[in-house]
């Protein structure tokens, strides 16, 4: 397989409008060019595993005045310790648990190398902040003296940090963000309690459900641990060896912690740490982070939003008064002093450009520009779509208890929609399912449907969220009968309020999925070449296969796609399954449009910063494979130009506009592509979707590959321009729409997985151009 080479920045963005912004980056960078950090390894003898961290620094804090006697203030970082001074090998002794550990501490050079250096500096920066009391929750540190209660909700929340120290264009920056995390004021146990009054047949799974895979935090010391399993067979009395000595949980609780256990009817929560298993009591561990459950409610979602979703000028406030407070605070001033350390109190200011939406398409060459001062265009589209193929096989499935709302509240609107969008269709075949429950419906839909039916509505019972017959009826419809599904509930249909807006939401969605376009972009770049843009995504779910989505234009408006979906077996290859998408995305390509494309750019989600070298290296690779497999089979094909970019929704990077002292969000697609992106590297920000409360959110792309020696400018334009054409939603998105389709694609087969897995995809989807999933 071909070796990818990691692309370079070539050049920056010409076009658009310059702007002004503010950064949440600080310069953070030593006061003496001179001062050289210095590396040492540790030992430890008795022994002690590389994944038990936390029971070395405790071992090692023991020694801390002997070690510092030595090499002065030092940093820990698990199996090395860095400091600033030179030193020979030495030995201490740390007296732990009644147990003498030896300490051996073995000079290994100075810091040369920029990715130890950012190491260090983030070990420094995290001992710094716990300086100030904070609580660390996964990377993030927190302050539970601010809480924020939600008595309401039985929930509080700490205000916190999310920080990193790189190396960018500008020099070693420290990136500060502010961050929030949610806490129930409740126990584990009062929640496994309150479990079984309310459904006392099934309490097992509900507990299950609720648990597993959530993080916890336990309330004696501070620390988050996730939840792999419940012992239902263990509790408070169950003995266990610690230290070849036999105990039970309460006496350990009495003596470790001070805790004095008082109920005896609950299970352990079991959590696995790297090679290591521990139990946690549910009385002594409240949850964190949000529920789905949580999540479904509005008022508690309101109540959250206004405690979390701080504006423009507030959130920059807090993350340079995080600075300020180091600065100040007498122990945290004292250890930069000592380390000879400097941190900017004032963010970092550059040039963004700003970037036109330019104009929507619509049927009959119908056109508007893009108002970028609200980000949608809900009124704009109602008219004639882009294109739009004849309903004239179409039917709508409801029980006989919705006949009334089927005819009065659905039909009268969708007729009136079907006039705005002037819509040619036949009427609708009506089927009444004689009740809810999915054995009369899967009878009715097996009897109905066959390969010439464009599309069914079915009117289901239930709410959002809470819809029993939804996933029986998507794996139905994916995997045996390839039928366009458009999914109406009828507590939908029960709204006045909105229902007609909700219609036209449907219309264009069944365009969508029966291969019509709702709408298309103009001006989009690479259109003066043959070129296929793809979004890939991957869905993983615990305990099952993992599905891969994949989505392929098919024409010059980027508008149709060919969708790819497969099955992931537990350990399977999926860089074979890229491969084979690739090269089918490029035949049918090639059937559609009597040729191959020249340029090829691939919108990648789901990839963190320490899985982009793997992307490089092995999906890059698939890709360039595909290439070459067709060169075997296909006469005369030339391998397309390839931009393969990884896209990161999860960025603390915050930028923000000052007007003569206020603070606001920048405008619609600003794109910022220099002094905070990386300095060998190739990425930048787009700000493509407004935030309608707080600050707006960016999304970071990194170019990992880049064959094509073509400007930025094409790719930086081609992120933002396609985060409009994505058409569940008539606005901006925070990513492509090709990348958005892939997730929907994935997920839409990997949520419905049961216990045979994700329902395999029917042949008759990979020949389709309608985004069905929709």
């Amino acid at each position: 397989m071909e070796t990818a080479i990691q692309a370079l920045r070539p050049g920056y963005l010409k076009e658009g409008t310059p702007v002004q912004v503010l950064s949440n980056f600080f310069l953070f960078t030593p006061k003496h060019h001179s001062t050289s950090l210095q590396r040492y390894s540790i030992s430890f003898i008795p022994e002690i595993s590389f994944s038990l961290s936390r029971q070395r620094e405790r071992i090692l804090n023991k020694s801390r005045a002997q070690i510092i006697e030595h090499i002065g203030r030092f940093v820990f970082a698990n199996t090395i310790l860095f400091s600033a001074q030179t030193s020979s090998e030495f030995v201490v002794e740390s007296l732990y648990e009644n147990v003498i550990y030896k300490i051996t501490i073995v000079p290994t050079g100075a810091l040369t190398n920029p990715l130890e250096i950012k190491h260090f500096y983030n070990k420094f920066f995290n001992s710094v902040q716990s300086m100030l009391k904070l609580v660390m929750i996964g990377r993030k540190f927190y302050n539970p003296d601010r809480p924020v209660e939600l008595p309401h909700h039985k929930m509080v929340i700490w205000p916190g940090y999310a920080n990193s120290v790189g190396y960018y264009e500008e020099g070693c920056l420290l990136n500060v963000d502010i961050s929030h995390r949610c806490l129930r004021t409740i126990t584990v146990y009062d929640q496994i309690v309150d479990i079984k009054r309310r459904n006392p047949s099934d309490c097992k799974q509900m507990i299950s459900k609720l648990l597993v895979g959530s993080t916890v935090l336990t309330l004696y010391n501070k620390k988050c641990y996730k939840v792999d399993e419940i012992d239902w067979d263990m509790s408070p009395s169950s003995s266990f060896e610690k230290e070849g000595i036999s105990t039970d949980f309460k006496k350990y609780y009495t003596t470790r912690w001070g805790r004095e256990i008082k109920y005896e009817d609950q299970p352990l929560l079991k959590c696995k740490l790297k090679n290591l298993i521990c139990y946690l009591l549910p009385e002594f561990c409240v949850m964190t982070g949000l529920t789905d459950e949580i999540r479904s409610d509005f008022n508690v979602m309101k109540d959250l939003a206004q405690a979390t979703k701080k504006e423009p000028k507030a959130r920059l406030n807090e993350s340079a008064g995080l600075i300020k407070t180091l600065q100040t605070f007498p122990k945290t001033r004292d250890e930069i002093k000592d380390w000879q350390l400097e941190i900017s109190s004032d963010p970092i200011s550059l040039t963004a450009r700003v970037i036109s939406a330019g104009n929507i398409i619509m049927g009959d060459n119908a056109s508007f520009r893009i108002n970028e001062a609200i980000g949608s265009f809900d009124r704009d589209i109602q008219r004639k779509m882009y294109t739009q193929p004849k309903l004239d096989r179409w039917g709508i499935f409801h029980c006989e208890n919705d006949k009334k709302l089927v005819e009065q509240n659905l039909m009268t609107n969708l007729v009136q929609v079907m006039k705005t969008y002037c819509v040619a269709c036949d009427k609708p075949a009506t089927f009444i399912v004689a009740s809810d429950k999915w054995g009369d419906w899967d009878r009715i839909l097996r009897q109905s449907l066959n390969p010439s039916v464009k599309i069914i509505i079915c009117v289901l019972p239930g709410s959002k969220g809470k819809c029993r017959l939804y996933d029986d009826l998507k794996r139905l419809t994916f995997s045996s009968f390839p039928v366009p599904t458009q999914v109406i509930l009828n507590s939908t249909l029960k709204k006045d309020k909105g229902l007609r807006s909700v219609i036209n939401k449907v219309v264009m969605q069944m365009n969508a999925k029966v291969g019509g376009i709702p709408w298309a972009l103009d001006n989009l770049p690479f259109s003066n070449t043959v070129c296929m843009v793809i979004g890939i995504d991957i869905f993983t779910k615990r305990g099952s296969s993992g599905v891969l989505g994949f989505c392929a234009t098919m024409d010059p408006h980027y508008a149709r796609y060919g969708s790819f979906p497969k099955v992931i077996n537990p350990g399977g290859d999926v860089f074979t399954r890229i491969q084979e998408c690739t090269e089918q995305a490029l035949q049918q390509f090639f059937n559609e449009n009597r040729r191959f494309p020249k340029v090829i750019i691939v919108f990648r989600d789901g990839v963190s910063d320490s899985q982009r070298s793997s992307v490089l290296t092995d999906e890059v690779g698939a890709i360039k494979q595909a290439f070459t497999s067709l060169q075997g089979i296909v006469p005369n094909f030339e391998k397309p130009s390839l931009l393969y970019v990884v896209v990161n929704k999860r960025t603390n990077a915050r930028f923000y506009c000052d007007n003569n002292g206020n603070t606001t969000n920048p405008p619609l697609g600003t794109i910022v592509d220099s002094k905070v992106v990386e300095k060998t590297g190739y990425d930048f920000y787009v700000m493509p979707a407004k935030a309608n409360q707080g600050s707006m959110t960016p999304t970071h792309f990194h170019v990992v590959y880049d064959d094509s020696d073509l400007p930025c400018d094409n790719v930086e334009i081609l992120a933002y321009k396609m985060c409009y054409s994505y058409y569940n939603w008539s606005g901006s998105i925070r990513v492509p729409a090709p990348c958005q389709y892939a997730h929907k694609l994935a997920y839409n087969y990997g949520e419905r997985s049961d216990k045979n897995g994700p329902p395999q995809p029917h042949a008759h989807w990979t020949n389709s151009r309608a985004l069905y999933f929709l």
